[in-house]
């Protein structure tokens, strides 16, 4: 039962991670600071989890919050498109920024979902 919660606890970590539009920040120390506690008592509780079986997780989480990010960064431009709001640029932006770094850790070969001009939109709003 302790491993089965053990093991619940890192993939929570990992989702959570998954969320951070970098891997830099208190937010990020701190969700690394839990995720070294976390191993460590699975190997406390003979949960071997090797480097693989971790990326294979990291890839899992990440791979679920792009398909929700996607479909988010999506709505978010028909509506920019649609109202012009400032907020909505800077959402498109920060979904973008999240889409690629998912992209690249995860090796996650899927497009963004949007076009390049609206990509490219998101780009130049962050120079």
């Amino acid at each position: 039962m302790a491993r089965m919660k053990m093991m619940e606890m890192i993939k929570e970590a990992l989702m959570e991670r998954a969320t951070l539009y970098r891997l830099e920040g208190p937010a990020f120390i701190l969700l690394d600071r839990k995720m070294v506690g976390l191993l460590r008592n699975a190997k406390r509780l003979e949960l071997d989890i090797s480097k693989h079986d971790y990326e294979l997780l990291r890839d899992k989480a990440n791979y679920q919050v792009f398909e929700v990010a996607k479909r988010e960064l999506r709505l978010t431009v028909i509506a920019a498109k649609a109202t012009g709001a400032p907020h909505l640029r800077s959402k498109k932006q920060k979904l973008v920024i999240l889409l690629r770094r998912i992209k690249a850790e995860s090796n996650i070969e899927e497009d963004l979902g949007i076009t390049e001009n609206d990509e490219k939109d998101s780009v130049q709003l962050s120079a």
